[in-house]
């Protein structure tokens, strides 16, 4: 028989519960140091699900430390955003054992960490995480900024819809259907009830003396949607227009107003 040894002041409970899932038994515990011992003939399957536990509670004791401490440190965020940004941050990060490894923890905590435990028969679990975690969490503050940098950037998003939201709301509707035809060469229509083609004179109208010349036609059309504030829109051949996040922002302030249109005689012209 073969002796494996973990030490932990912090993680004795979980370390039991998650080796009685995986129906290790064989394992004696004295105060914090836990010992699981093997027959040689079980090794490699023993030492490598031993290794899988292991990481998986120091990868989840690192994350979320790692990520209440910096978080804290956060004057600038409201209490209600650190925790939002806290659970995006750990649900980006860390993969159960059934979902797999990121790239960076498999190459800076797991593949480490398993052929520590093949070459040893001691583990200092805190030890670990306070030793040899140093490039690791090095490179979570780098995903830590651009967590926060991306849930800052959405948040702007959403609270720009909702101000164009308000403002097709508060006013008065100036067309009340409008047909929005985008074409799979990126070009865009706005035509009427009766199908002919308002564009040019929509933007002479409302966009001639705000947008620079090389301005994008999405930036434009949504302009334009925005002044005349339609009751009803509808949405041609999307599924072939490649700019998705275009139909996604239109949809997302005209809400009811719009329709999805597949087939009829615009789509196919």
């Amino acid at each position: 028989m073969q002796t494996l040894t973990i030490v932990t002041s912090h993680n004795l409970d979980e370390l039991l519960e998650r080796l009685n899932e995986e129906n290790l038994c064989n394992w004696i515990v004295h105060e914090n140091i836990l010992e699981y011992s093997y027959d040689e003939i079980d090794k490699r399957e023993v030492l490598d699900t031993l290794a899988l536990i292991v990481y998986d509670l120091i990868n989840w004791s690192v994350l979320t430390t790692f990520a209440k401490n910096y978080l804290n440190a956060r004057k600038d965020l409201a209490l209600e955003q650190k925790r939002e940004i806290f659970e995006l941050f750990v649900r980006s990060n860390y993969l159960k054992k059934n979902e797999g490894f990121s790239v960076v923890a498999y190459h800076l905590l797991y593949m480490p960490l398993k052929e520590f435990v093949k070459a040893n028969s001691f583990i200092d679990f805190d030890g670990w995480i306070k030793f040899r975690c140093t490039k690791y969490i090095i490179i979570l503050e780098d995903i830590m900024v651009q967590t926060i940098y991306d849930y800052e950037t959405t948040n702007r998003y959403v609270s720009l819809i909702d101000y164009f939201t308000d403002v097709v709301q508060s006013q008065d509707c100036l067309v009340d259907l409008v047909h929005l035809n985008c074409k799979k060469d990126g070009c865009i229509e706005l035509l009427d009830k009766d199908h002919v083609d308002k564009t040019r004179e929509y933007m002479d109208k409302y966009c001639s003396e705000k947008f620079p010349n090389d301005a994008q036609i999405e930036d434009l059309i949504i302009d334009i949607l925005l002044n005349i504030s339609p009751n009803e829109l509808i949405i041609h051949d999307n599924e072939n227009y490649t700019n998705k996040n275009f139909i996604a922002t239109v949809e997302s302030i005209f809400k009811e107003s719009v329709t999805l249109c597949f087939g009829c005689n615009i789509c196919k012209s």
